[in-house]
């Protein structure tokens, strides 16, 4: 079974983008994936994919600025990432993406940013493109 790491940066729904979210995985072909799901805390988001037979995983990612505690979660990522067994990692914001991007070098786990913002941050963006 293909298991797919979902993030996202909200534990509560705050618009489309944890809607579309939910909605994907509720239609996802459980018989060919098996959804996991990164949250930054308890809520809402973490109950309905819950309630939805999803794994879920309680990861707090910390702003790309506050320096070590960034390696950190990095190397915890990676962990978690060749514990769980993930094939895919599906990305919706900058920071998940960059942590993602970080983690999954040299574990031959594919990425898809999937891109809900029209805020962007061009030098970010351009070095995350790069490497999704």
């Amino acid at each position: 079974m293909n298991k797919i790491l979902f993030t996202t940066e909200f534990a509560d729904v705050h618009g489309g983008g944890q809607a579309s979210l939910l909605l994907l995985l509720e239609r996802l072909d459980r018989r060919k994936f098996s959804p996991v799901v990164m949250v930054p805390a308890e809520g809402e988001v973490a109950a309905r994919a819950r309630s939805l037979t999803c794994e879920v995983r309680v990861f707090p990612l910390p702003r790309l600025r506050s320096g070590l505690p960034v390696l950190g979660a990095i190397w915890r990522l990676r962990l978690l990432l060749k514990a769980a067994g993930i094939a895919l990692i599906h990305t919706d914001a900058p920071r998940s993406t960059f942590y993602a991007v970080c983690a999954r070098i040299f574990l031959g786990i594919r990425l898809l940013w999937h891109i809900r913002t029209e805020k962007r941050d061009v030098y970010l963006d351009r070095f995350l493109e790069q490497r999704v």
